[in-house]
C-alpha cells in the first residue's frame, strides 16, 4: 500500500487510502501540475494476485483504463492519465466526492431509501446505462450495486468501478470468464448459463430496485428473488411492476432494454400493463456462484 506524501510520476502526491475497487487498491491525490485538483489513483498490482490471475487482471486494467477514455458522460468519472510505475499500473481519474449507495444504506433506518428518491436515482442510472449500451460495440457493465454507485452532495448519480465490464460481441454464446456479485448478476453471468448483454444490466437495474426500496440484501440468496411486497407491503405498485419487469430469470421475459424500463419509470402506474406476477420471478436451483467482484472506492 502506498503510504501519504508517496510520489508518482513526480506529479501525484498522494494523500492518504479511500478504498478499493475491483481491480485494486484506490488513493486521493494532489495533482502538483493543477494545484489544489484533487484526483482519484486506482493502483493494480499484479505481485499480489495469484500467478493464474495475473495475465487476466491486467489486461482487465488496460482495457478499464481504455474503455472510460473513450467515454464522456455526466454519469461517469474521466480518465486522465494510465501509467505503468515500480512494477504496478496506475488508473487516475476525477474524484467524485460523495458517498456510495452502500454507505449511504449502511446508516439509513432499515436500509431503505424514500421511494421518490429510489426513482430518481434509477431513472439516472437508467440515463447512464443507455449511453454504455449505445455504444458499438456496447459497453455491458455487469456489476450493478450499491457500492459501485456514488450519490453526490448534489444528487447527481456517478456509476464507479468498470473492473469488469464488457464490450458484447454477438458471435459469442457465452462468456469467456464468469464474473460479477453474487444476488446482482444476472443468472446468464453464472457458468455456462449464456453471454451477458444489456438485458443482464437490466437485470441488475432491478435487483438494485429491489434493495434500494425494500432493504432486502440479496447476495446471501440469489435465486429466487422474493416477491417485492411480500419484503414490503407498503411498496408501490410502480416500482413493485417494475422489479418484477426487469428481474425474470430469463433474458428474454424482462425489459429488452433500459430503455424500456426508463420509459415505464415515467408512466403513470394506471398506464402500466397488467403483469402477471407467476410469470416473473421464477424459481430455479442456483447455478454456480459467480467470482465475487470487490467493493469500489467509496
Amino acid at each position: 500500500m502506498l503510504q501519504s506524501g508517496s510520489m508518482l510520476q513526480n506529479r501525484y502526491r498522494i494523500l492518504r487510502h479511500i478504498g478499493g475497487g475491483g481491480m485494486g487498491m484506490v488513493y486521493l491525490a494532489d495533482d502538483n501540475r493543477l494545484p489544489g485538483r484533487m484526483c482519484a489513483v486506482k493502483e493494480m498490482s499484479p505481485d499480489q494476485l495469484p500467478p493464474n490471475d495475473r495475465t487476466w487482471a491486467t489486461n482487465a486494467f488496460r482495457q478499464e483504463a481504455q474503455m472510460l477514455a473513450r467515454l464522456d458522460h455526466p454519469g461517469l468519472t474521466s480518465v486522465t492519465d494510465f501509467f505503468p510505475q515500480d512494477g504496478n499500473l496506475y488508473l487516475v481519474m476525477d474524484y467524485v466526492r460523495g458517498q456510495t449507495l452502500e454507505d449511504i444504506l449502511r446508516d439509513t433506518p432499515n436500509e431503505r431509501l424514500p421511494q421518490g428518491q429510489v426513482l430518481n436515482v434509477v431513472r439516472q442510472l437508467c440515463a447512464v446505462l443507455q449511453y454504455l449500451h449505445g455504444q458499438n460495440p456496447p459497453v455491458i457493465f455487469r456489476d450493478l450495486k450499491p457500492s459501485n454507485v456514488m450519490l453526490t452532495p448534489e444528487g447527481q448519480v456517478k456509476l464507479i468501478d468498470f473492473g469488469i465490464a464488457r464490450l458484447f460481441k454477438p458471435a459469442k454464446s457465452q462468456d469467456t470468464v464468469t464474473l460479477g456479485t453474487p444476488g446482482y448478476a444476472a443468472p446468464e453471468q453464472w457458468g455456462t448459463a449464456g453471454q451477458s448483454d444489456v438485458r443482464s444490466d437490466v437485470y441488475g437495474l432491478g435487483v438494485l430496485l429491489l434493495r434500494l426500496t425494500t432493504g432486502y440484501d440479496p447476495t446471501p440468496n440469489p435465486f429466487p428473488l422474493p416477491q417485492p411486497r411480500a419484503l414490503m407491503p407498503e411498496i408501490s405498485p410502480k416500482i413493485e411492476y417494475l422489479i418484477l419487469r426487469a428481474t425474470p430469470t430469463e433474458p428474454g421475459a424482462r425489459y429488452q432494454s433500459v430503455a424500456e424500463f426508463r420509459r415505464d419509470i415515467d408512466t403513470p402506474s394506471e398506464r402500466l400493463k397488467p403483469q402477471e406476477k407467476t410469470a416473473v420471478l421464477t424459481s430455479a436451483a442456483p447455478p454456480p456462484a459467480p467470482t465475487p467482484a470487490p467493493a469500489a472506492y467509496p
